[in-house]
């Protein structure tokens, strides 16, 4: 079974394992967007389209992530939200350990 941890500088960070799922998808995908439409369906394994409710959804685990990782929404340094499109991780502040 392969090991799912985050960290963030030293600290380890305590993510559900949704909350993994999505900022793992993320990080993949560094440097690149990554609409709601697409996070909905690879990580909740959604095939409906996308509503508000489930956009709210897709928000609401974002802005747990952000909190767990000490972000500062005026002033993210992981996680970009684009505007109505979805979200960004930044390349440079990710490194992935298979």
């Amino acid at each position: 079974m392969r090991a799912r941890k985050v960290w963030n500088g030293e600290h380890e960070l305590r993510l559900t394992r949704l909350e993994y799922a999505v900022l793992e998808y993320l990080a993949r995908r560094a440097g690149h967007i990554v609409t709601y439409q697409e996070l909905w369906h690879e990580v909740w394994r959604h095939t409906s389209p996308l509503g508000e409710g489930e956009q709210r959804t897709v928000r609401q685990t974002i802005k747990r992530i952000r909190k767990k990782l000490g972000e500062d929404c005026g002033a993210p340094r992981f996680l970009y939200c684009v505007y109505n499109v979805g979200f960004r991780c930044a390349e440079d502040q990710v490194t992935l350990v298979e």
